[in-house]
């Protein structure tokens, strides 16, 4: 289970850095709770969120191992998408 954290994390990661890339060459960030705001501020907001994900799944892995790799796999699957999105966005920023 410790590669779906690391997965975990480097999937979110990828979204930081697309989203970064994208808005240093033009484009803008389109979640409304985000748009605006400094890249500092976009990176503790996603470090806190990815954090907070993983001490969730953390606590219940022994107990809830079904729970937890849902969890994990949500969050991979946002962080690749969304980092996907944002590498097809950037062309046209």
């Amino acid at each position: 289970m410790k590669e779906l954290f690391i997965a975990l994390w480097l999937a979110q990661g990828a979204d930081v850095a697309t989203t970064v890339y994208g808005l240093n060459h033009g484009c803008r960030e389109i979640n409304p709770l985000l748009a605006g705001r400094s890249t500092s501020t976009l990176i503790a907001v996603k470090t806190g969120t990815t954090m907070a994900i993983s001490v969730i799944a953390w606590k219940h892995r022994s107990h809830h191992p079904k729970t937890t790799k849902m969890i994990l796999w949500t969050g991979i699957i946002a962080g690749v998408g969304a980092a996907t999105w944002n590498m097809t966005q950037i062309p046209h920023c």
